[in-house]
This record gives C-alpha cells, sequence and structure tokens, in this order.
C-alpha cells in the first residue's frame, strides 16, 4: 500500500468484506492478480487464430508474460532508438510464485525468441536460472550500482 493508515477505498470494501465472512468477499484485482500467478502454468508461446500467445493453468488463462515483456522491449527499443541512445535492452520474466510446469521444454523456444525466464526462491522450476545470477556482476561498471540494486528490491531477491 501507499500508505499504512490511509488506504485507497476499493482495498478498504475488500477488506471490509470479509469481516462478514470470507464467502461474502468481493472481487479486489490485485488480489486476483496475485493469486493467480502462485499457480503452476502451461506456457505456450504460438499464437492461434491472430490471438496472443497464452499461459494455461488449471482452471484459467493469460498473455503470455514472455509476449508481454518482448512487447514492452520493442516499444523501449523503439524509444531509445528515437532519442538516439544506444543501451541495450534485455527482455526477463521473473517467475516469483508458481511454477512454469513445460518450463525445461520452452528453454529452447525463449533463447530463440531472445528472452530470459528466471525465477526468484520461491519461483519454479529449479531448471531455471534464479534471478540473482542473471544480474551482471557489475565489474565493469556498466550498469550504475543503484539500478543493480533497484532491480534486486523489485524483485524482492536477493
Amino acid at each position: 500500500p501507499e500508505s499504512v493508515i490511509h488506504h485507497k477505498p476499493e482495498f478498504v470494501r475488500w477488506v471490509d468484506s470479509m469481516n462478514s465472512g470470507f464467502q461474502r468477499m468481493t472481487e479486489y484485482k490485485p488480489f486476483q492478480l496475485y493469486c493467480q500467478q502462485t499457480t503452476d502454468w502451461l506456457a505456450d508461446e504460438e499464437r492461434f487464430n491472430d490471438e496472443e500467445p497464452l499461459w494455461f493453468s488449471e482452471s484459467n488463462h493469460r498473455v503470455s508474460p514472455v509476449r508481454q515483456v518482448l512487447d514492452a522491449k520493442e516499444i523501449l527499443e523503439e524509444t531509445l532508438s528515437d532519442m538516439k541512445e544506444n543501451i541495450d535492452v534485455n527482455a526477463v520474466v521473473v517467475i516469483k510464485q508458481g511454477a512454469v510446469i513445460n518450463a525445461e521444454d520452452m528453454l529452447d523456444i525463449w533463447s530463440d525468441l531472445d528472452v530470459t525466464v528466471a525465477r526468484t526462491a520461491n519461483g519454479k522450476p529449479e531448471e531455471l536460472q534464479k534471478f540473482a545470477s542473471i544480474l551482471p556482476d557489475n565489474n565493469d561498471n556498466d550498469v550504475p550500482d543503484r539500478v543493480i540494486e533497484f532491480v534486486r528490491k523489485a524483485i524482492n531477491d536477493s
């Protein structure tokens, strides 16, 4: 939360809805997204009928985070090019919770797409690199230490 005292109205409504029993819990999108990411996912990076690639869980599906990161990378690269900036942009998806059950089968596909899929200590499977291991060692000081520390904190993986 932005504050430990003052909360957004939709958050307060959500908490209040559970005070009389969880069966009365109202919808709260951030909580739903959190729950959605903590499940097991079957990754698929192929488009079907002009639809974005999807990842599937037992009861849900979502647009592939790999596709979303690649789209963001493309936009960022265009913006940097327009600004005449010569900065390499790497596409990385970090699995913080849950697991990609077919990750071992997807490693070559993700490599061909030029994206790294890594995990935190709570992410699975073990075949994925730990996020901390893919950060630059920064011996050449290519990336300011404050940027590396910011990313580590954002992912919450030291």
